[in-house]
């Protein structure tokens, strides 16, 4: 991973433990709004990269590259009844992260 990539999901990271999520994805924007957004395919690779942290963590700082994106947090329960909370990416019809069989439950910009 680069270091304007670590840089920006350690950044993530941080917010995360200081601001609700919507206000955490506004103050990373606006610290990497002078850099090059990502196109779809770059966002992904990108995604792919991001191995620490929380999915919450990883979603904001691929968002924060993509002006058009969203993050989705959104909910599953396990076979066992367990219920697992998780985000991911949306941009257009690209979803980034793995959702399957999760419910949305909020989304922001």
């Amino acid at each position: 991973m680069s270091t304007t990539g670590a840089v920006i999901h350690f950044l993530s990271r941080i917010a995360i433990r200081m601001l609700p999520p919507v206000e955490a994805k506004r103050w990373v924007s606006s610290i990497i709004s002078q850099l090059e957004p990502l196109d779809d395919e770059a966002a992904d690779s990108f995604a792919q990269q991001l191995r620490h942290g929380t999915c919450l963590s990883r979603a904001i700082a691929v968002a924060a590259r993509l002006p058009a994106a969203d993050v989705v947090i959104g909910s599953r329960r396990s076979a066992d009844g367990k219920a697992f909370a998780h985000a991911w990416v949306e941009c257009g019809q690209i979803r980034i992260g793995d959702a399957e069989g999760t419910a949305e439950l909020a989304r922001f910009r």
